[in-house]
């Protein structure tokens, strides 16, 4: 079969339109421009919304990452960029991760303290409670009964 206009080079989703183009009448190509340019508009969105769909950001391979230094980094990027619900739930996810190591009094009390900046006093009354308890000599230990306190009276 004899393709009209060389449909084999053309890509398969123009093609029914040439072939189409063969059969309308000339008034009709209008028409077959507006279709052309719809048909156009549908793959390019269609395109854009399987990318996005099949992408994870940065945030989530954080979160899934089980490199302790790269997830401590991160949650302080984003403490410091007051993304503060960002930054608690990778301090939370860093805690298990941390347990024995010389930064664990610093992701506890920075979990509570991203609590305490969402205004979530219940969670960081709880954290700093938890964490005053663990951690007597910790450099942070002061301010974590303080801010307990402070979350009570809220």
């Amino acid at each position: 079969m004899q393709s009209c206009y060389g449909c084999g080079e053309i890509l398969a989703r123009e093609c029914f339109l040439v072939i189409l183009a063969c059969y309308l009448p000339i008034e009709n190509a209008v028409e077959l421009k507006k279709m052309k340019m719809q048909l156009k508009k549908t793959v390019i969105v269609a395109i854009l919304v399987s990318l996005l769909a099949s992408c994870t950001s940065y945030y989530e391979s954080i979160l899934r990452s089980t490199d302790p230094d790269l997830k401590f980094k991160a949650s302080f990027k984003y403490y410091n960029n007051k993304k503060y619900r960002r930054s608690a739930e990778i301090f939370e996810s860093l805690i298990l991760l941390m347990q024995g190591m010389p930064q664990e009094d610093t992701v506890q009390f920075y979990n509570a303290m991203s609590n305490y900046n969402m205004k979530d006093f219940v969670t960081a009354e709880s954290n700093f409670d938890k964490f005053a308890t663990v951690f007597p000599r910790s450099p942070f230990y002061e301010k974590a009964r303080f801010l307990r306190l402070e979350c009570l009276y809220q």
